[in-house]
C-alpha cells in the first residue's frame, strides 16, 4: 500500500478506527486470536502481519464507510455485508485452493463424483500466450483468471490476430494482479496466478450462473447473473423453491429463463459442496447436456460493497449464526 494512501488512512481515522475495533475484539471473550484454524485454513489475521494487518483493515473500512455510510462492526457483527466483513479477517478459509479456479474440482465431495464435475479444463498457462487456433477445436470457449472477480472473457476459436493480441494483452494484466491482497481478499495471494480457457458447456446459449448462498446450511436465496456477450448484465434473486423474491437487485431482471428440472438436485449439490463451511456461495452452470457443473465457490460475496434492501440483507444475515 503506498505510503500516500496510509497518510490519508491516518488522517481521516480509519486506522484509529480499525485499530480501537481490532483491540476490543482481542481482548473480548470471543476473541478469534484464542483459536487456533484447523490444518489446512487459514484467517486474515494469520496471512497479514500485524501492521499490515491495521492498514488493510483500515483501507477495507474506508471503502465500507464509502458505500454504506457507516463503518463495519468486527466486534457485533450483524447484517449479511457485515458479516462478510468479519469473514474477510477471521474466517477460516481453505489455502491454497480457497478462490483459485483450477483448484475447484477438489471441493466436489466424494459422494458426488459421478453427479457433478467441472466445465472441462482445455488449457492452463503461467504466461499470457494464448493457444494456436489449431490446438484448439472451433467453438466458444471461456479465458478465464484463476483469481479473483471479473477477470474472464468469452472466446470463440479460431481467433483473429487482432482479438488475440488483445486477449493476451488483457491476460497479461490479469496475472500480474495482487487481487484483493489490499482489501481484504487474501486467500487469493495464496496460489499462483495462472490463467485457463474452459470448454463452454452452454453451447451457443448465454450461460445463466445459478448462486446458491448456504448459510450455516440454510440457503435463503438463490442468485441468477447472466453477463451477455455484448457486456450488458442481467440479475434475479429466488428464494430456495425457485420463486423470485419481492426484492431484487438494481440490474435488469433476467428475462428468459426456464428453472432447471434438476433444481432439487442442485439445491442438495449446494449443500454438500457447502457443507465443511460456515458460509460460502456456490455456483454452477446448467449445461446444454443436461448435467450439472459447478463453477466456483466464494467466500466473501460482493467483497461486503454490494447494496442490497434491508429486507434481503437480513434474510441473508439472518441463518448465519456461527461465524467461523
Amino acid at each position: 500500500m503506498r505510503l500516500n494512501h496510509r497518510f490519508k488512512l491516518l488522517r481521516s481515522g480509519d486506522a484509529l478506527e480499525a485499530l480501537r475495533q481490532l483491540n476490543r475484539l482481542r481482548s473480548s471473550e470471543n476473541s478469534p486470536w484464542r483459536r487456533t484454524p484447523p490444518a489446512g485454513r487459514m484467517r486474515g489475521i494469520d496471512f497479514y502481519p500485524p501492521g499490515k494487518l491495521v492498514w488493510v483493515m483500515a483501507s477495507a473500512m474506508r471503502r465500507f464507510r464509502r458505500k454504506h455510510g457507516r463503518y463495519p462492526s468486527i466486534v457485533s457483527p450483524m447484517g449479511f455485508n457485515e458479516k462478510v466483513f468479519w469473514f474477510k479477517f477471521f474466517g477460516e478459509i481453505p489455502v491454497p485452493c480457497g478462490g483459485d479456479k483450477l483448484s475447484t474440482h477438489r471441493f466436489i465431495p466424494q459422494s458426488l463424483l459421478d453427479q457433478l464435475q467441472c466445465a472441462p479444463l482445455v488449457w492452463q498457462s503461467n504466461v499470457p500466450k494464448l493457444p494456436d487456433n489449431n490446438a484448439l477445436p472451433p467453438g466458444i470457449y471461456y479465458l478465464k483468471a484463476n483469481l479473483g472477480c471479473g477477470m474472464f472473457e468469452r472466446i470463440t476459436y479460431p481467433l483473429t490476430d487482432e482479438l488475440r493480441l488483445a486477449l493476451e494483452e488483457r491476460a497479461s494484466v490479469w496475472l500480474r494482479s495482487r487481487f484483493g491482497f489490499d482489501d481484504g481478499e487474501w486467500w487469493y495471494n495464496t496460489f499462483e496466478p495462472k490463467l485457463l480457457i474452459e470448454r463452454s458447456v452452454c453451447g451457443t446459449e448465454d450461460a445463466i450462473s445459478w448462486n446458491f448462498y448456504v448459510l450455516n446450511g440454510h440457503i435463503p436465496m438463490v442468485g441468477m447473473f447472466v453477463k451477455h456477450a455484448d457486456g450488458t448484465q442481467e440479475s434475479s434473486w429466488l428464494d430456495a423453491s425457485f420463486q423470485p423474491l419481492p426484492w431484487q437487485s438494481a440490474l435488469p431482471p433476467v428475462k428468459q429463463y426456464r428453472i432447471p428440472d434438476n433444481c432439487e438436485q442442485m439445491l442438495h449439490f449446494a449443500r454438500e459442496v457447502a457443507r465443511p463451511f460456515s458460509a460460502v456461495r456456490v455456483d454452477f452452470l446448467q449445461g446444454s447436456d443436461g448435467r450439472t457443473y459447478l463453477c466456483e465457490l466464494t467466500f466473501s460475496p460482493g467483497n461486503a460493497l454490494s447494496r442490497r434492501p434491508p429486507e434481503v440483507d437480513a434474510l441473508l444475515s439472518k441463518p448465519w449464526k456461527m461465524l467461523r
